[in-house]
């Protein structure tokens, strides 16, 4: 069962070999996923082939999460509710 969702900017991290982001994750203790337009964007940062089969290699390391409109306005509720 995922227990988060993964942000680009993390797998970005992570695919850049950024050491923080990769000792962090592997310190988790649970599933991550990450949502079809977190796929798209890490996809769309590929150069080339090589960089496009790194990322679909990070990427297979995870749930693919489908989301919902609801699941969106959901979040956007947490965020006004914060301040």
């Amino acid at each position: 069962m995922v227990g988060a969702l993964l942000d680009t900017s993390v797998l970005i991290d992570i695919l850049r070999l950024n050491i923080s982001a990769n000792q962090w994750i592997s310190q988790q203790n649970i599933q991550f996923g990450v949502s079809r337009i977190v796929q798209i964007e890490v996809l769309q940062g590929a150069l080339n082939k090589q960089d496009q089969t790194h990322a679909l290699k990070l990427l297979r390391r995870f749930e693919l999460i489908e989301l919902m409109p609801s699941d969106y306005q959901w979040a956007v509720e947490q965020l006004i509710h914060t301040l």
